[in-house]
This record gives structure tokens, C-alpha cells and sequence, in this order.
């Protein structure tokens, strides 16, 4: 029984620790949050009506978001938002 408790501590740590070596860091994220707020004001600037968490204006929110996941992660959320705006601009210039 003390060999199954040591080795389920051993694998809850070990986990703990791996989680937190792949998480992005705070200088990484700082720039994500920026980022993800001046999309969505370019979102509103241009009336593409786009809404939910990953449009939030709210510094805070993104930057806790971003400390939460993997960089490759939140880097995709930034590529994500980028085209959709992208694809808008270039549908509003046909009407």
C-alpha cells in the first residue's frame, strides 16, 4: 500500500511539474493579451461583429487564458483571430 501512495505522489507531481514547464511565460503572454485586445478593437473598427471569449477586450482575461495553456496554444488563438479578420476585410471590399 505505501509503494502504490508513493508512487501516485510521485505521478501527481511529476505532472504538476510537467504542466507548469509547458505553460507560455508571463513576458510571452503580455504580448498575446496586447495583441488579442487591438484585434478586437480592430474587430469592432470594422464592424465584423465577431463575439465570444476569444474576442474579449479584457486584458486580464487573455493574459490569465494565455498563463493557462501552451504557447503553440494561444499562438494559434492569435493566428485564429488574425485571419478571421483578414477574410472580413477582403469579403467588405466586394460590397
Amino acid at each position: 500500500m505505501y509503494k502504490f501512495i508513493q508512487a501516485s505522489a510521485f505521478l501527481l507531481l511529476n505532472s504538476i511539474i510537467s504542466a507548469n514547464a509547458y505553460t507560455a511565460s508571463k513576458q510571452f503572454c503580455a504580448s498575446y493579451a496586447n495583441t488579442a485586445v487591438i484585434q478586437h478593437i480592430n474587430n469592432l473598427e470594422n464592424n465584423c461583429g465577431f463575439k465570444g471569449l476569444r474576442w474579449s477586450p479584457l486584458y486580464q482575461g487573455q493574459y490569465k487564458w494565455c498563463l493557462s495553456v501552451r504557447e503553440a496554444i494561444a499562438s494559434n488563438e492569435t493566428k485564429i483571430r488574425n485571419n478571421r479578420l483578414k477574410k472580413e476585410k477582403r469579403q467588405s471590399t466586394y460590397y
